[in-house]
């Protein structure tokens, strides 16, 4: 038997659209003849495929109900009434992002999970019929630090760090996850989580050091090695597997 993705004339929404793993994911999805809709309140910007007419680009804030009414209303009208995959990347840093949690104001930490939480309650309540429809499978993005506490030593030196509300919000993700995971499994709705852990994205010379010596590969992540797993789970080749998370963490939640 010859393993092989197939993403041909599939539709694949891609919340979150502007980020770093979010564009390797749509330009692998594309190369891969899917038809792609991404989704940022950020215009896209990647030479690679915005003017490719298999993408199509929404500007929205994934903050607002109002979004995915719209948003529902392109789907039927344009993509067939189906969703076949989904892969929901936002992410949200609010000004004072970095503020210790005796800093934070409520609105604040209000807006953090509003941000990575609420689009999951959102995507269920309108797109229910279209993901049913497309037999669909979902990856949620969640993180290291839904398992365990952010290491302290790791930002010693810099002026930035991982706040509580981060983590208790993709603690919520993963939580949904599995519980949405279940209860729609009867309807061929797969629901996965993946949990990325220091991928390259210009990071200071100090927090490379620092984290270098911390991971058990000693080294950070490039992006393109956590492309492959979410296709795979975006694939039918994963068609046993949901309710399930994966820590593409170089050995970081081991120790």
């Amino acid at each position: 038997m010859v393993y092989t993705f197939d993403f041909v004339n599939k539709n694949i929404l891609v919340l979150g659209a502007s980020g770093l793993i979010a564009r390797d994911l749509i330009s692998e999805l594309l190369r891969l003849k899917a038809n792609v809709i991404g989704v940022d309140i950020n215009p896209m910007k990647d030479p690679r495929f915005e003017h490719n007419e298999k993408y199509h680009h929404m500007n929205l804030d994934l903050t607002l109900e109002k979004s995915y009414i719209e948003l529902s209303e392109l789907l039927t009208s344009q993509f067939d009434s189906k969703i076949n995959g989904l892969i929901n990347a936002v992410q949200y840093k609010s000004v004072n992002f970095f503020n210790s949690i005796s800093d934070f104001t409520l609105d604040e930490w209000n807006s953090i999970f509003y941000a990575n939480v609420n689009p999951i309650f959102f995507v269920f309540k309108y797109f229910l019929d279209l993901m049913k429809n497309g037999k669909c499978n979902i990856v949620n993005f969640t993180s290291t630090y839904a398992i365990v506490s952010p290491n302290p030593e790791l930002y010693e030196g810099l002026n930035f760090g991982s706040p509580a509300a981060y983590s208790a919000s993709k603690g919520a993700v993963t939580a949904l996850s599995r519980y949405l995971a279940i209860y729609y499994a009867k309807f061929g709705i797969r629901i996965n989580t993946v949990s990325p852990h220091g991928v390259e994205n210009n990071h200071d010379d100090k927090f490379i050091e620092n984290f270098s010596k911390k991971s058990p590969m000693r080294r950070l992540s490039k992006v393109n090695e956590v492309t492959p797993i979410v296709l795979l789970l975006l694939s039918n080749l994963s068609s046993y597997v949901t309710a399930s998370n994966y820590k593409i963490d170089g050995g970081w939640t081991a120790w």
